[in-house]
């Protein structure tokens, strides 16, 4: 996945959640970025599950506490 600009602000070689929260931190900080949250109606998934809880859980507060304790970057 390439690098990718957010109204200036340049996001990190990213995928998965980690992207995910990364797209929102930064368009939150931006006051030229505008979005809106879109409620959807959810069904029951097949398939296999791929998400650990916990693992990604820890994965996520991680990069969180990173991104906070690194200057935004």
């Amino acid at each position: 996945m390439p690098d990718c600009d957010l109204g200036g602000h340049e996001l990190g070689h990213r995928d998965g959640m980690a992207f995910s929260e990364e797209i929102k931190i930064e368009a939150l900080k931006s006051s030229r970025v505008r979005f809106a949250e879109i409620s959807i109606m959810y069904s029951s998934r097949l398939g296999e599950i791929k998400l650990n809880p916990w693992r990604d859980g820890f994965y996520n507060l991680f990069f969180l506490v990173k991104k906070r304790f690194s200057g935004g970057r």
